[in-house]
């Protein structure tokens, strides 16, 4: 879990062909000492950025930077979760923050996350996922990804509607479920969820994904 070394992986990923001479998005631990310093540390595994600038950027230095935190809905959900997930024990699930108005301790536990998109350029409002393989079809970009977040070293992995996308490439082909919607990569518990922009209720997202989660712990545990 190396900052140094997590750069050398994205700028071999920027000179893939698919990336050579195009605007490459980065992203990462949102901000990595609150990364380093997390008990339980959550990644986000996303599909693509909704934006269009046209030239290099980095998601992680605009959420910390330029917005301080979560903004619009989906990262607010995002956030939600994660403060769950960082809160989560075998034996109980933490009240929802929204609820109580958390909104300090969640702006913190979203600034102590990491956000991996399978692709890196910059996208549109739904994502097109026959496009999207075509970023981790190749061997060397699938290991580019295995390396980054093998990397980061999480301990929960999020996936955003993309586990379909990721098993469909057989990125990850030791994963193992070890409960509903939930495998273990290595000491990776990953979850195969919803994107954060879905539009179900978002107690109804929280406490899902929690529960989900909990039972995996639980599961875990006995093996």
């Amino acid at each position: 879990m190396n900052a140094n070394d997590h750069k050398k992986i994205l700028e071999d990923w920027q000179e893939r062909p698919l990336y050579k001479s195009k605007e490459f998005i980065s992203d990462g631990p949102i901000d990595w000492e609150r990364w380093k310093n997390i008990e339980y540390r959550v990644l986000f595994l996303a599909k693509e950025v909704n934006a269009r600038v046209g030239e290099n950027w980095s998601l992680p230095d605009s959420i910390r930077c330029n917005w301080g935190g979560p903004k619009y809905k989906i990262w607010w959900t995002a956030a939600y979760w994660a403060y769950g997930i960082q809160n989560l024990s075998q034996d109980s699930i933490p009240p929802n923050p929204k609820f109580k108005e958390l909104w300090d301790d969640v702006r913190e536990a979203f600034l102590s996350t990491a956000i991996v998109n399978v692709k890196k350029r910059e996208g549109g409002p739904s994502s097109d996922d026959e496009d999207l393989r075509k970023y981790i079809d190749d061997e060397e970009d699938k290991d580019l990804l295995r390396k980054q977040v093998n990397c980061l070293n999480p301990n929960f992995v999020v996936c955003c509607n993309t586990w379909n996308l990721i098993q469909d490439q057989n990125v990850w082909p030791n994963a193992k479920e070890i409960s509903e919607r939930v495998l273990k990569i290595d000491d990776m518990l990953v979850l195969n969820f919803w994107h954060p922009a879905n539009f179900y209720p978002s107690v109804m997202n929280y406490y899902t994904v929690l529960a989900l989660l909990q039972r995996a712990l639980r599961a875990d545990s006995l093996e």
